[in-house]
């Protein structure tokens, strides 16, 4: 299958709280997480990075996008930045983008979580929303970059569009791709779900979806917290005898993880705990099904 690489982005920027008008369209460097928060002021970055897909021959079926950034300066390597690309809703301009006009996002469609720590290359796997770009599901304009926000010094920068001197170190969407037709179903339809929980030391449970008229669905857990917490899938005949329908999973802190049945069942839900006792974690639980 081909590959292309596009490099370097089209158009970035970063956005920042503590100077919540002031852009930064034109700056080689961006930057990416929380540096501080505290009672003298606040400091969090969130980055805002566009790719022109123009270069795919037409009728391309995208098999994988794998966004690389060059993460240049760390502020502590002993704290890991666990960042995320979620897709952008809004059109933006990366000479007027700031912190007080910054654009939506769809916190439901989102890339793979990675664990900054040190200098080097790291890459997103975003296909699926590449996928939708592609096809017309969403509007390509790009991603935003940006942690769960909980933790000081976490910040890290990577190398922009802007950057003059490393210029091979640019940032990159890889786009590995096959060529044919695509297709719809006109009677498809989606139910959507989105609730927040707290773990505790004892294990508690989501709301239960009743899956009889679905032919398909999944869970998405994010970790937003800093403590890890234990989920796990359960099912059910009839909404009174449950059974595990997964292994116990340990989600760390910024960390995204599915579940989806091995065996239908037409009740399911979750169940989650705290893995440290007295260490409690706050969880987004999207639960998303097709008709």
């Amino acid at each position: 299958m081909p590959t292309i690489i596009i490099q370097p982005s089209s158009k970035d920027t970063a956005l920042e709280s503590g100077y919540p008008t002031s852009n930064r369209g034109r700056d080689p460097k961006l930057w990416i997480g929380r540096y501080y928060i505290g009672s003298s002021g606040k400091s969090v970055y969130r980055a805002l990075i566009q790719f022109d897909l123009g270069i795919l021959p037409p009728d391309s079926l995208i098999v994988e996008a794998i966004l690389k950034l060059y993460i240049n300066y760390t502020t502590n390597d002993s704290i890991p930045a666990y960042v995320t690309p979620f897709l952008i809703i809004d059109e933006w301009d990366e000479n007027t983008a700031t912190w007080n006009n910054a654009p939506n996002i769809d916190e439901t469609v989102f890339g793979s979580t990675k664990a900054i720590t040190s200098e080097g290359w790291y890459g997103w796997n975003i296909t699926n929303i590449a996928k939708g770009w592609i096809n017309g599901l969403y509007a390509n304009n790009g991603v935003m970059l940006r942690t769960p926000e909980i933790q000081n010094l976490e910040t890290k920068s990577f190398y922009s569009k802007d950057e003059s001197i490393n210029v091979s170190l640019r940032p990159i969407l890889q786009l590995t791709y096959i060529t044919g037709t695509p297709f719809t179903l006109n009677d498809r339809r989606f139910v959507k779900t989105k609730s927040f929980y707290v773990s505790q030391d004892e294990e508690n449970y989501t709301d239960i979806n009743d899956c009889s008229s679905y032919s398909k669905f999944t869970y998405f857990v994010y970790n937003t917290s800093e403590n890890p917490v234990i989920i796990k899938l359960l099912i059910s005949p009839g909404d009174d005898v449950w059974i595990e329908d997964s292994e116990e999973i340990v989600l760390d802190p910024g960390k995204t993880a599915t579940l989806v049945p091995y065996f239908f069942s037409q009740y399911t839900k979750l169940s989650f705990k705290n893995k440290e006792i007295g260490k409690a974690a706050n969880i987004t639980v999207w639960f998303e099904a097709q008709v």
